[in-house]
């Protein structure tokens, strides 16, 4: 793994402690974005390998001391096409969708915890800043 000088952008954005500029947030979301679309279309010898990270988050997004944006931790991803799987890794419940928690995600539970990443960074506050505990944040994904 690459050794990257810099700050996760959940430490990042308490140093910032207020909302983003519009431009420095979509700067940043395209830079997840782009990784996202590299390992969401890998392909090995014309083969469908696609990737689905399932834990996109602040805390696992990397801003190089250079500016560069990286997506860490692949620790829970798996292939696209990997069978359903009820009770295995979740990722964190502020950034998931409900097909995720349900066991069947796809590339799509990824860009719906970027959207929930902009969200933060355009808005000042936590994704979902609402949820107390686990409950309610089940609660607010159904």
């Amino acid at each position: 793994m690459e050794r990257v000088e810099g700050m996760t952008l959940a430490e990042l954005s308490r140093c910032v402690g207020k909302p983003w500029s519009v431009a420095t947030a979509v700067s940043v979301v395209a830079g997840v974005l782009r990784a996202l679309r590299h390992i969401h279309g890998h392909a090995v010898e014309g083969k469908s390998q696609g990737i689905v990270h399932r834990d996109v988050t602040p805390h696992n997004v990397m801003i190089s001391a250079r500016g560069e944006v990286k997506l860490m931790d692949f620790g829970i991803a798996q292939r696209a096409d990997a069978e359903p799987c009820l009770g295995g890794a979740l990722g964190k419940l502020a950034y998931v969708p409900r097909e995720q928690v349900e066991g069947d995600p796809d590339q799509r539970a990824d860009l719906y915890a970027v959207g929930a990443i902009l969200f933060e960074l355009l808005d000042g506050r936590r994704f979902r800043w609402h949820c107390a505990d686990e409950d309610a944040f089940f609660l607010e994904i159904y």
